[in-house]
């Protein structure tokens, strides 16, 4: 009898690796890089990567040419080739030729924080306006770089193909803007007729109300608990990048909508948030903000998403937020002392009513509508 064929079988795929890398260029900070550091990672995680090494560089000014020091940037490339890395993501924004020249010397990926934020968004958008507007800032973003890479091999062309050079250079670099050019183009018609829908409703004389905040406070769980509805929720970022919205009738029998919207990360680029207008008009256009904290998080941490979370705001609203309440959410992961200690704390910080709640549980829910409906009644009666 013959042997049996074996059969060749499809080797698993295994999980891709990253190297977190940072430069920091604070050196008395001593904690909040950390804070820093631990949220982009989450953020890589969500991409389904394995981080299996993190780079720190203390230095007072970043190198231009590869914002990492001469040594750093060897020590980081050993490592890619004796871990088998596949991306080595950077912390701090990178400019086109640093990201081209680490791009050369690790020999593999590289993805600043900008680019993993989008790359997040990417994978969580689902209707076509989310869509245009990610593909709007992905542009905007490799532009620069698109146009170096293609300068950079033209310029490697010998003298008497220099001619065939520029031209293709030159006609990549016009692809290129008209594709900036029809995406924009597209997107400002949703603008108009967003904007048209949001000064109908405002003119209607219904409140609105916005759930704001950082990913993972718990807006989502709080919005399907108000309303009855059962929008997804995860703990992965950016799981609501469309607003969701329900009508609320409030105990004074006011009829509000309520509106979830998309979260924010720690140290969100101001670009972001122009690239996501649309996004965040739901926000501008509110006449109340809820804004969503994680009474999990540590002191420090919560300094950091309040600071950052009124200056997101600001950006926002081209004004200090005025009709703010403070929701400190999942009150039921621990104990009423730890919840009163860090209600206080962030009292010290903001001028705004703070109140306690689980979305999950329900517990506190019933405080809050009574404030939301306390708030809205003097904000209509001014």
């Amino acid at each position: 009898m013959g042997k049996k064929k074996s059969r060749n079988k499809t080797p698993k795929k295994r999980v891709p690796y990253g190297i977190v890398c940072m430069l920091k260029t604070d050196i008395h900070d001593h904690l909040l890089y950390r804070i820093k550091l631990q949220c982009f990672r989450e953020l890589i995680n969500a991409l389904g990567y394995t981080i299996l090494k993190t780079v720190i560089q203390t230095r007072k000014y970043p190198k231009s040419s590869t914002l990492f020091g001469k040594g750093k940037v060897e020590e980081i490339r050993q490592l890619v080739k004796d871990l088998d890395i596949d991306t080595v993501f950077v912390y701090n924004t990178l400019s086109s030729s640093q990201k081209h020249n680490l791009t050369r010397a690790f020999g593999c990926e590289v993805l600043d924080r900008y680019e993993v934020t989008l790359k997040i968004f990417e994978i969580n958008a689902a209707d076509t306006l989310s869509k245009l507007q990610i593909k709007l800032a992905i542009l905007e973003k490799l532009a620069p770089y698109i146009k170096l890479q293609a300068s950079l091999r033209y310029k490697k062309e010998r003298a008497f193909f220099r001619s065939m050079g520029e031209y293709a250079y030159h006609k990549k670099l016009a692809m290129l803007k008209k594709s900036i050019k029809i995406v924009k183009q597209k997107i400002e018609k949703h603008y108009k007729r967003r904007l048209i829908e949001l000064q109908r409703r405002k003119e209607s004389g219904i409140p609105i109300l916005c759930a704001s905040g950082f990913f993972n406070a718990g807006k989502t769980t709080f919005f399907n608990a108000l309303t009855g509805l059962d929008k997804p929720v995860s703990s992965m970022p950016f799981t609501t990048l469309s607003s969701k919205y329900s009508r609320l009738i409030l105990p004074s029998k006011i009829e509000t909508l309520l509106i979830d919207t998309i979260g924010f990360v720690i140290d969100l680029d101001p670009q972001l948030i122009h690239s996501f207008k649309i996004n965040v008009l739901d926000i501008k256009m509110a006449d109340l903000i809820l804004f969503f904290l994680d009474v999990n998080d540590s002191l420090e941490t919560l300094t950091i998403k309040v600071d950052e979370g009124m200056s997101i705001l600001k950006e926002i609203r081209g004004k200090y937020p005025d009709n703010l309440i403070v929701v400190l959410n999942k009150i039921d992961q621990v104990t009423p002392q730890i919840v009163e200690k860090k209600r206080k704390f962030i009292s010290e910080m903001v001028p705004f009513e703070i109140v306690p709640i689980s979305a999950r549980t329900g517990d506190g829910l019933d405080e809050l509508i009574y404030v939301i409906d306390k708030e809205v009644r003097e904000i209509f009666a001014a």
